[in-house]
């Protein structure tokens, strides 16, 4: 089963992913790590994430304590053991500025959550349909 990696240090907002992937019965393994400190050590298997599974692809969230989501997405991006993990930012932000700052960190895509929980129903669908089904994704 593919396995999507959830950035993501807000609770609810977290929930609201999982709910949305068990509502939609997509076959995936959602793994939800709420702090950017955590995400580097899981993905090189380092430490108490030593048997952890390399996901498909990685939901990151820009505004994590401690850690930020545009430095884990630097550093993803610039390690030639990870940089074949598509990244896609999921953040509430709309500013140009957070955007453009992403993909010039080399994100993958850039997607506004959604307030309404039908659209987020939606977006976890095309995410699914062309992340995991479409897309043919290099393996590390």
């Amino acid at each position: 089963m593919p396995q999507i990696l959830v950035i993501e240090d807000n609770r609810g907002d977290a929930g609201l992913l999982e709910e949305a992937f068990k509502e939609t019965k997509l076959m995936v393994e959602l793994k939800i790590l709420n702090e950017g400190a955590d995400v580097l050590n899981y993905l090189r298997h380092k430490g108490k994430y030593s048997d952890s599974k390399s996901p498909e692809i990685i939901l990151l969230d820009l505004n994590l304590p401690e850690k930020g989501g545009i430095e884990i997405l630097k550093e993803i991006k610039s390690d030639p053991l990870l940089l074949h993990i598509p990244v896609v930012v999921l953040s509430v932000s709309e500013r140009k500025e957070d955007i453009c700052m992403a993909y010039s960190m080399h994100a993958n895509a850039y997607l506004v959550k959604p307030i309404d929980l039908n659209r987020l129903f939606e977006l976890v669908k095309c995410i699914y349909m062309f992340w995991i089904k479409e897309v043919s994704l290099a393996k590390g």
